[in-house]
């Protein structure tokens, strides 16, 4: 009986000691971001964000031909960004929080007083080449991805929703077409850029509090 007690007090002890360091590294690394300065923005990528829930995410950067993850540091600039079409640029304000799913790296986005559609594409440069699928695209991809998958809080209980075709691109310029869509998960949707290779292999991603 001793040695149970002992073991538990252990066990919960090492368990607070756990739950405080990860708190310090959590306050930590809020400071860090805050203090962050943007200095590997690159001049010559093409940055891509989207508008979701009145707020402009981060999405990937190209350079090179290949796709890169991004954080969206550079908002702290308050860089000029396009909307896809139509060139034009939104007020926004850069604000942060920590990407808990992620090992708590910093995630930066804009605050956006108007309301725009979700998922409606921005980018660092004008007449980007991405543009909308048309009745072929949409065949092609039902046919690649026909599942439908349940969301928890959907009405009526029991809905399930499918992934949703935006946009397509050739932005590598490798000759095989990117699909840029929604991926439903339990609590959300990601914003998915996938390529056709045979199948459809994941390029990047932006999911934003979702699992």
């Amino acid at each position: 009986m001793r040695i149970l007690l002992l073991l538990l007090l252990l066990c919960c002890t090492s368990f607070t000691v756990y739950a405080i360091d990860t708190e310090e590294v959590r306050i930590q690394k809020q400071n860090a971001c805050k203090n962050m300065n943007p200095t590997f923005f690159k001049k010559d990528a093409v940055y891509y964000y989207y508008f979701y829930s009145n707020q402009i995410l981060p999405l990937f950067f190209l350079t090179d031909k290949k796709f890169k993850e991004q954080n969206g540091i550079e908002l702290k600039k308050v860089p000029p960004l396009y909307i896809v079409p139509n060139n034009k640029t939104p007020n926004y304000h850069s604000e942060f929080r920590l990407d808990l799913y992620r090992k708590n790296r910093c995630l930066y986005y804009g605050k956006i007083s108007s309301k725009h559609q979700d998922y409606t594409l921005l980018s660092n440069r004008k007449n980007t080449p991405v543009s909308l699928p048309n009745k072929k695209d949409f065949l092609f991809f039902k046919k690649n991805f026909p599942e439908c998958i349940y969301q928890e809080g959907k009405k009526p209980e029991g809905k399930c929703v499918y992934r949703q075709l935006l946009y397509v691109s050739d932005l590598d310029k490798n000759g095989k077409k990117e699909y840029w869509y929604t991926q439903p998960y339990a609590w959300g949707n990601a914003f998915v850029v996938s390529e056709y290779d045979g199948k459809m292999k994941q390029l990047t991603y932006s999911c934003w509090m979702c699992d």
